[in-house]
């Protein structure tokens, strides 16, 4: 899996320098018959995140999250890659590959495994909405039972959760006005959570503070940011991460609600912790944009970990970084 993985990551790679070769122009290249007939029925886009290091606490080996315990061993890159079929012009079968790369063992784990294969989803991506200034775009998809053999099943995290189904929504949502720098992007995750057995989980899951009973059954994700263009590829922006979760201990009235999202004994939904994000954003091309943040979570009462202990804001900012693009 770690091959199948690197010839991707090398593949990807490789069509970009393509695209951006000076002795080929884009242009040139896109209207190539060859070129021309590989992308016809065929798409290629990716999604990179850098879960980055803490930088005001004493470990910056980890990636912090809102109770100031590590949310995985170390510092964690996600790729998010997705390969299409264009059954016609905007509808497409789609297959959403995920790898989790660990970079260093942060809590010095028996048996640490850095390269973590994530199962796929598989989907049907289409536009769902298009106006003259917006535009909401992304796949129908679930995983496969965790028990399929890799690459169409067996996830790290899958396998523990024994994950059947994950019936959701992967969408970009972005508000462009045309006479306007300013604009509005964010992310668009509603997902159901199957499994065979409600009361397992992995073990960082309960090292971050949790235990099995808090896993998903349910989460609305949306990441609203406000984007200001500097210049045509330069941005700023500042924005959050709203995540509203019925976990495996909730019962279903979406309307008892609590913030304290550590608490395996209440039967609230929980709004996960809440971080404030800002940073700077690079559109080198189509192939290639680039966001770098830093972020921390505000809100006193979500940094409170399931023994009353609550972490300081200090302990909760860190660093990241996610890139984005389009291969064809």
């Amino acid at each position: 899996m770690k091959i199948l993985f690197l010839i991707v990551i090398l593949a990807a790679f490789s069509l970009t320098a393509l695209a951006q070769s000076s002795s080929v122009s884009t242009t040139t290249l896109n209207n190539s018959l060859w070129w021309s007939k590989f992308t016809e029925r065929l798409g290629m886009t990716y999604m990179s995140f850098f879960d980055g290091p803490g930088i005001l606490n004493n470990d910056q080996s980890i990636t912090p999250n809102a109770i100031g315990k590590p949310s995985d061993d170390g510092l964690v890159l996600m790729n998010n890659v997705s390969f299409k079929y264009k059954l016609k012009a905007d509808l497409a079968l789609d297959f959403q590959a995920r790898v989790y790369y660990v970079m260093d063992n942060g809590n010095h784990v028996d048996n640490f495994e850095p390269f973590r294969w994530q199962s796929p989803r598989f989907g049907i991506s289409t536009t769902f909405l298009k106006t003259d200034n917006s535009k909401l775009t992304g796949a129908l998809n679930t995983d496969l039972p965790y028990f399929m053999p890799e690459p169409v099943g067996g996830g790290y995290i899958a396998k523990r959760r024994t994950t059947i189904l994950t019936p959701g929504l992967f969408a970009k949502y972005a508000y462009t006005p045309v006479e306007s720098r300013w604009s509005v992007f964010s992310l668009v995750q509603p997902r159901f959570y199957i499994y065979e057995n409600r009361h397992v989980a992995e073990n960082q899951l309960m090292r971050a503070g949790y235990a099995p009973e808090l896993k998903n059954e349910f989460t609305f994700s949306i990441t609203p940011s406000a984007n200001y263009a500097i210049t045509d590829k330069l941005g700023g922006r500042i924005g959050t991460e709203v995540i509203y979760k019925k976990l495996i201990a909730s019962g279903w009235n979406p309307l008892n609600g609590t913030s304290k999202a550590a608490d395996p004994n209440s039967k609230a939904w929980r709004l996960q912790a809440m971080p404030i994000q800002t940073g700077l954003t690079y559109v080198f091309n189509k192939a290639f944009e680039l966001s770098t943040y830093i972020q921390g979570y505000p809100i006193s009462s979500q940094r409170i970990d399931k023994k009353g202990r609550q972490a300081s804001f200090d302990e909760t900012i860190s660093a990241g970084a996610w890139i984005s693009g389009t291969i064809f």
